[in-house]
C-alpha cells in the first residue's frame, strides 16, 4: 500500500509534521501504512473470504495471512503489503494463488459430502478420513461380484471397509461399506461414496480476487488513518 497526500487538510498536516521534526512525518506515514495492512488481515480479508468462499475452517484466513510492515524513514521507499502465506503441508494454501487469479488445478482426489462432518459441504472432512496413509483399506472392487465379496469381508472385520471402484471410463470412487445384512433371498449392503478419483482431472477456477478487493476496501481508510497517526505525532513532538 502507498499513501498519497490528497486533500488540503492532509497536505497541511503533512507540512506541519515535516516542519516539526524530521521523524514526525515518516512515523505518521509508516504507522498509517502498517495500520492499513493489518486492517486487511484482521477485517476486510475476513469479510471478503466469508462472502467469496465456503469457509470450512473459520480461522484459516487469519492463520495463513501475513503482513510485511513498512520500515525505515524514507517515505518514497515505504510500503506495506499483505497476502496469503503458502504452507507446503496445507494444500489449500498452495491453491490460494489460483483462486485469486483464476486458472487450473490438478485434483486427482476430491472428497465428497459423504466424507464430511454431518455430510455437509460446508463442513471439514471427518477426522477418520485423515489418518496417516489415507484410507484404512483399499479393497479393489471392479464389478458387482467383487463388490459383494468385499462387503462380506467388511462384515467379518466389524469395521468399515473402503473399496476403490474404477469404472470402464477410468473414473474411480472410494466406497465405504458400513453395514451388511443377510436377508432370506438377498443381501442388503449399506454404503456411501466418500471420494472420487480421476488422475486426469483439472479443475477450472474462475478468478476471485478477494485479496485485491479487501486491500482496496482498507485503502479507503488511508486518509482517516493518516489523520489519526498525524495527530499522535503532533502531540508527541509538540511537547
Amino acid at each position: 500500500m502507498y499513501l498519497q497526500y490528497d486533500g488540503d487538510e492532509v497536505y497541511k498536516m503533512a507540512i506541519r509534521l515535516q516542519d516539526m521534526h524530521r521523524a514526525a512525518l515518516p512515523n505518521a506515514v509508516r504507522f498509517t501504512l502498517n495500520d492499513a495492512a493489518f486492517d486487511v488481515k484482521k477485517r476486510t480479508l475476513q469479510e471478503e473470504a466469508q462472502s467469496s468462499f465456503i469457509n470450512r475452517r473459520p480461522n484459516f484466513f487469519k492463520r495463513f495471512s501475513g503482513v510485511e510492515k513498512a520500515t525505515g524513514y524514507s517515505i518514497k521507499q515505504m510500503e506495506s503489503s499483505v497476502g496469503m502465506i503458502r504452507d507446503p503441508g496445507v494444500q489449500a494454501t498452495e491453491d490460494i494463488a489460483v483462486q485469486e487469479t483464476g486458472g487450473k488445478l490438478p485434483r486427482a482426489q476430491i472428497m465428497l459430502p459423504g466424507s464430511r462432518v454431518s455430510k455437509s459441504e460446508k463442513k471439514p472432512v471427518a477426522s477418520r478420513y485423515k489418518a496417516i496413509g489415507g484410507f484404512r483399506d483399499r479393497t479393489a472392487a471392479r464389478n458387482k461380484k467383487e463388490f459383494v465379496k468385499a462387503a462380506f469381508a467388511a462384515e467379518k472385520k466389524k469395521k468399515p471397509d473402503h473399496m476403490r471402484y474404477v469404472s470402464e471410463s477410468g473414473k474411480g470412487y472410494m466406497i465405504e461399506v458400513t453395514k451388511v445384512t443377510k436377508l432370506k433371498n438377498r443381501l442388503k449392503i449399506k454404503s456411501k461414496i466418500v471420494a472420487s478419483f480421476n488422475d486426469d482431472r483439472q479443475l477450472h477456477i474462475n478468478p476471485t480476487p478477494f485479496v485485491e478487493k479487501s486491500s482496496l476496501k482498507s485503502a479507503n481508510q488511508l486518509v482517516n488513518l493518516f489523520k489519526k497517526n498525524a495527530v499522535k505525532q503532533l502531540r508527541r513532538y509538540a511537547k
